[in-house]
């Protein structure tokens, strides 16, 4: 058991999960996303293995880069988050809200103002199909559930493929 597994054990899991459940339609192991596009929007359910209070969803799409010395320098790229005040049309969701053990809730995210080329060039690549093809450049897609009173949230990660 590793570290970070033994720590969770000892402070108390959270007993949620959150899947992603699609990405801009398609499945999130396999998603590729035009580098023109502006938004990227997606579908998740949180899951709960016991009753947990979640104050907040989060979602992030991040650039990472890896440098010569095999460390990634993190951007985001864009955020989004739902939280108390937030209406989302579709969903009745408000936030914080109480999940019970064995019950799931869906929500969604649109996340807008992208400019990945414009993000590439400030990171040093001048050239973005350049940049796509070096190997070195990487596109997650993070989805939080922040749950009350747990130093380890929730989180669903998915790579993106960007396409130029």
């Amino acid at each position: 058991m590793g570290l970070l597994s033994k720590a969770k054990k000892f402070l108390g899991g959270h007993g949620v999960k959150v899947e992603l459940l699609e990405i801009e339609r398609q499945d999130p192991a396999e998603c590729s996303f035009p580098i023109g596009d502006s938004v990227i929007k997606g579908d998740y359910r949180v899951a709960a293995e016991k009753d947990a209070v979640v104050l907040r969803h989060i979602h992030r799409f991040v650039l990472t880069v890896d440098d010569e010395l095999g460390l990634e320098d993190e951007v985001v790229l864009g955020e989004e988050e739902h939280a108390q005040g937030t209406e989302i049309a579709g969903t009745e969701l408000t936030w914080p809200y109480t999940i019970k053990a064995g019950e799931t809730c869906e929500d969604g995210f649109v996340i807008d103002g992208l400019d990945i080329p414009a993000r590439l060039a400030e990171a040093g690549f001048d050239d973005p199909a350049e940049a796509l093809a070096s190997g070195t450049v990487h596109f997650l897609l993070e989805v939080e559930a922040d749950v009350e009173g747990s130093p380890f949230d929730a989180v669903a990660k998915a790579q993106i493929t960007v396409r130029g």
